[in-house]
C-alpha cells in the first residue's frame, strides 16, 4: 500500500529534511510540495495546472505547517472546512510547542498534530508514526480502495 503525499512546508531546509524521510518509506510517497497553505488550497482544488491530474496526483495525506507567509496552516484547515475532501488524511506538523495551536488545529479538523522533530532519529519515528496512522485511518482505507 502506498499514500501520496502532498507537503505545504515554507522552510527550505525542513522540507529538504522532511521529502528525504519520507523517501525511506515505502508506504508514503511524496507527489507535490507546495511553500504555501493557498498553493496547497490549489493543489487540492485542481485549480490551473493542478487540474492535470496525471501530472499532479490527488493526495491521500496533507502534511502542512502551521506558520507559513499568507494563508498559514490554520487557514488551511480552515479551508478545508468550506472545501471538504472525506477521503483526504491532514497532518500538521510544526515548530510552535504552544498548546493552543495544537487545541486549534484538533478543533479544525486535523487528523494529527506533531511537533517538528528535534534530529534523525525523532524524524525516522516520525515517519513510522505517520505510516501507522495511515493505516489504521478509515479515510485513508476508502481512498486507497478507490484509487
Amino acid at each position: 500500500m502506498t499514500w501520496k503525499v502532498l507537503i505545504a512546508e515554507d522552510c527550505e531546509n525542513d522540507l529538504k529534511l522532511l521529502v528525504r524521510a519520507f523517501s525511506t518509506s515505502d508506504q508514503l510517497t511524496v507527489v507535490y510540495t507546495v511553500p504555501s497553505g493557498d498553493e496547497a488550497a490549489r493543489y487540492l482544488s485542481g485549480q490551473g495546472a493542478y487540474a492535470d491530474r496525471a501530472t499532479y496526483p490527488f493526495p491521500n495525506l496533507l502534511v502542512t505547517d502551521l506558520k507559513m507567509p499568507g494563508f498559514d496552516g490554520l487557514d488551511l484547515l480552515e479551508w478545508l472546512i468550506d472545501n471538504p475532501f472525506p477521503h483526504l488524511v491532514v497532518m500538521m506538523l510544526t515548530g510552535s510547542t504552544l498548546q493552543h495551536h495544537a487545541d486549534a488545529t484538533e478543533k479544525l479538523g486535523a487528523d494529527a498534530f506533531f511537533n517538528k522533530p528535534n534530529c534523525q532519529e525523532e524524524l525516522m519515528n516520525l515517519i513510522q508514526t505517520i505510516e501507522d496512522l495511515m493505516a489504521a485511518s478509515p479515510k485513508a482505507a476508502v481512498e486507497s480502495r478507490a484509487a
